[in-house]
């Protein structure tokens, strides 16, 4: 991106705005993500050549982020994954972390049936979310689908479920 010439600070700076910009304007936010995945790759060359300066501490100081979502960043840039994608996996993550904790006590004691009760309440909303994280998904892979892998698709929908268009 800055072809060489841009101090790390700068280029820490660079990606840590286009972080910002993309969380404010989802609708941008893939253009965002992808530019920060470039600086972040510039700047990961630099640091690994940087002797006495870890990618990690480096993030933290000039990024605020850590080494996950750098690499997340970086998938971007490189093609690998989309915003989408990234945001449908963290949810994901996310759901399957609340489901591992269901049972165990809450902070404050509470026993894991009542915190179970009181999350009985959340499933419907939780089912919504992870419909629309489904959609969003689905949606991103067949962004990236040719008219010849749409089609072959839509003929195997049929055959198994009948005419969906």
């Amino acid at each position: 991106m800055s072809e060489g010439t841009m101090p790390l600070e700068q280029i820490g700076a660079q990606a840590r705005a286009h972080i910002i910009k993309g969380d404010q304007a989802m609708d941008k936010a893939e253009q965002h993500y992808l530019s920060a995945g470039l600086y972040l790759k510039e700047a990961l060359e630099k640091v690994s050549r940087t002797k006495g300066l870890s990618w990690p501490a480096w993030l933290a100081q000039n990024v605020s982020i850590g080494k996950s979502r750098s690499y997340e960043l970086m998938a971007i840039a490189n093609g690998r994954k989309t915003a989408e994608e990234m945001k449908a996996d963290a949810a994901a993550r996310q759901s399957a972390h609340r489901e591992k904790n269901k049972n165990r006590p809450s902070r404050n004691g509470q026993s894991g049936e009542i915190v179970q009760e009181h999350q009985h309440s959340d499933l419907v909303s939780e089912a919504r979310h992870a419909s629309d994280n489904l959609h969003a998904r689905l949606e991103a892979i067949i962004k990236r689908l040719t008219n010849e892998q749409l089609q072959q698709a839509l003929d195997y929908i049929n055959e198994q479920f009948g005419d969906a268009q």
